[in-house]
């Protein structure tokens, strides 16, 4: 249609066959004319449409998001960000020590890990509220727009004699563990998860900013993608949740040994103590018979 006045015009010009070499010109400037406004008319469209289409996506601005805001989607260019995890101070109020156990199902909308965190005389919570960046797993390049998101994460500690026993009190430095959850999208799986330190966190109530917290050298590493980190703990990695073992200490061992030997020495000087002594040989025997020979 907005052809349709410059050719119907072309057609008037044509049937006129008494027009001249003027009329053509002005017609031929008429027609550019019109091709002008057509295409300024079509670059609105195109940019009504872009910006229609921008307001209608998931994503945000980072300055809109908060740290209890639901699941926002974000520019997946994001996740490769510096987040800046501070590390080499082990004198900080706060230390996170080690993220593990990470775990997802596709038909959940929620994945799991867990983190080891220490306290240096600042309280330790029973809840950490935190933000997390990820990135879902998807090979369509048309969900790229909805491809990252921000979500929400809650740490609460583990439920055992020696970590609620601390809640609420001065940490002095052992590790305490933490269970989390973070949100993603049901029936999707996230192929990286990564902490995000723009947002401060939430300590029961206290607002705590990352520039408090230091990550050790490992924890740096893990936080840039966690779902690479499934294992658990080993022994020496955790002291203060370390597993009961059926077997002895060293300690235990040479304890026992050492009362073995005692009981052995002891035992050994009884028997001298008690062994009887030789009865004494009788001369007079040998004394007598020898006098009857003579």
């Amino acid at each position: 249609m907005k052809f349709f006045w410059p050719i119907l015009l072309i057609c008037l010009v044509l049937g006129n066959t008494k027009a001249d070499e003027k009329d053509l010109n002005k017609l031929v400037k008429v027609v550019k004319f019109l091709k002008v406004i057509g295409d300024i008319k079509e670059g609105k469209r195109k940019l009504q449409q872009s910006t229609d289409d921008t307001t209608d996506g998931d994503t945000t601005d980072d300055s809109q998001i908060s740290l209890n805001s639901s699941k926002t989607g974000i520019d997946p260019s994001k996740l490769d960000d510096d987040m800046g995890y501070q590390t080499g101070n082990s004198s900080a109020n706060y230390q996170i020590k080690k993220f593990y156990l990470f775990s997802q199902k596709k038909g959940d909308d929620y994945f799991l890990f867990h983190m080891l965190w220490a306290f240096l005389q600042r309280r330790v919570p029973s809840s950490i509220k935190m933000r997390l960046l990820v990135l879902y797993a998807t090979s369509r390049l048309r969900n790229l727009e909805d491809a990252a998101q921000s979500v929400p994460c809650e740490c609460t500690i583990s439920d055992s004699s020696q970590s609620t026993a601390t809640t609420g009190k001065n940490g002095t430095g052992d590790d305490i563990d933490y269970s989390c959850k973070g949100e993603k999208d049901e029936n999707r799986m996230v192929s990286r998860v990564k902490v995000d330190t723009s947002i401060p966190m939430d300590m029961d109530g206290e607002t705590v900013d990352f520039k408090e917290v230091n990550f050790d050298e490992e924890a740096a590493k893990q936080a840039e993608n966690i779902t690479n980190y499934t294992e658990g703990l080993s022994e020496e990695s955790s002291p203060v949740y370390r597993k009961s073992s059926s077997g002895l200490s060293g300690g235990a061992i040479a304890g026992i040994v050492i009362a073995c030997v005692a009981v052995l020495i002891a035992a050994a000087v009884a028997a001298i103590m008690l062994r009887k002594p030789t009865p004494p040989i009788d001369n007079t025997t040998v004394v007598d018979l020898k006098q009857e020979n003579i």
